[in-house]
């Protein structure tokens, strides 16, 4: 067998400027391998904490708001003995009977292939029924049957019970304004910037 190699580290200073040291690892004075180490530096705070970058992200802020919101809700739902897909279709109704699928669709923020199984096992069980709009035959309506709203009544008290309970401790003055950035960003998302050179 070969003798046993002798391994000795040693820190190298590399000249100011670089903003890192480096370690170099020697076998019998010759270099193995040089790596860097990785040493917080004053012109990267975030360095030492990954997550740090996200902390003044608002895109980032808001997602992870609406992952916790919507988990919390599914919760909420099961022990009712309802899914999100149904709430969600139950509330775009409430919110405007007599809607398209395309409408609701875009209410409820669902894929229209989801949607339209969802639509199905409930015009079955008795919660909504479809009908051609009287106005113009092309387009077909979606209504709540009493069923359905009283459903709809029964579950909007848990929810609204449960929106209480995460603005806990906010002032009527805070939600109002909580709302109104909400909206205010919301709108300035959906209005796009002019295209370059027009």
């Amino acid at each position: 067998m070969p003798p046993r190699q002798r391994i000795e580290t040693a820190v190298v200073k590399v000249p100011r400027g670089i903003g890192q040291d480096r370690l170099r690892i020697r076998a019998r004075g010759k270099p193995v391998l040089l790596t860097p180490r990785t040493t917080p530096s004053a012109g990267n705070r975030n360095s030492a904490n990954p997550m740090a970058l996200f902390e003044d992200f608002l895109p980032y802020l808001i997602v992870k708001l609406a992952h916790e919101l919507t988990q919390d809700l599914i919760l909420e739902l099961k022990r009712e003995g309802v899914n999100l897909v149904r709430w969600r279709i139950l509330a775009a109704l409430a919110s405007k009977d007599g809607s398209t699928i395309s409408e609701i669709g875009a209410r409820a923020m669902m894929q229209q292939s989801a949607l339209s199984r969802m639509l199905m096992v409930m015009e079955t069980e008795g919660y909504l029924t479809r009908r051609l709009r009287r106005t113009d035959e092309r387009w077909v309506e979606v209504c709540l049957t009493p069923r359905g709203r009283k459903q709809f009544e029964t579950l909007n008290v848990v929810v609204r019970r449960r929106q209480d309970r995460f603005l806990a401790g906010f002032s009527n003055e805070e939600i109002k304004a909580t709302f109104s950035h909400l909206e205010r960003m919301s709108h300035n998302v959906r209005r796009r910037p002019p295209a370059r050179g027009s």
